[in-house]
């Protein structure tokens, strides 16, 4: 075999087995109890109570869409993110401080949820989420994908608005 492909195979190998690892090192993680500032809904949370609200489909469907019947109609009380991610995802893992922040500093202004596809599987086909992380933003309008740098220029914006009818 030729020098050049003996150096293709083993970086080949190479690369397969720090995916490996990855992988095992990633599915450990999961079973590591989940962040303090996350909470998991279990009875009714005060909306925009600055914390990362962990969701299932079945919550999804009271508190944020019947993504079943109309995925784009927003029935929550007032503002809200909603971060889809897996466990497994590092920029999914790399996001969610950022999220939690995000809470804690919205309190009161916007709701943020959190649910893992992986556990919520039919989400997946209603929204066409074919990458992760996925965010979704709702509001009185309707509900659509976000990229996550536009996050705050949102937060901003109904933020200076919520301001201006104060005044």
């Amino acid at each position: 075999m030729d020098q050049k492909y003996k150096w293709i195979v083993v970086i080949i190998c190479i690369l397969i087995v720090r995916g490996v690892v990855y992988l095992l090192k990633s599915e450990k993680d999961t079973k590591a109890p989940q962040n303090e500032s996350i909470t998991i809904i279990e009875e009714e949370t005060t909306w925009g109570n600055g914390k990362v609200d962990s969701i299932s489909e079945d919550q999804f469907v009271k508190l944020v869409a019947d993504f079943n019947t109309d995925k784009e109609v927003y029935i929550g009380e007032g503002p809200a993110f909603v971060d889809i991610y897996t466990t497994w995802c590092g920029p999914c893992k790399q996001l969610a401080p950022i999220i939690e922040a995000l809470a804690e500093g919205c309190a009161g202004t916007f709701q943020f949820y959190k649910l893992d596809l992986d556990q919520n599987p039919n989400l997946a086909a209603a929204y066409n989420i074919h990458s992760i992380p996925y965010i979704l933003y709702c509001d009185s309008s309707k509900i659509r994908r976000v990229l996550p740098d536009k996050m705050m220029s949102i937060i901003e914006k109904v933020q200076s608005e919520r301001d201006n009818r104060q005044r």
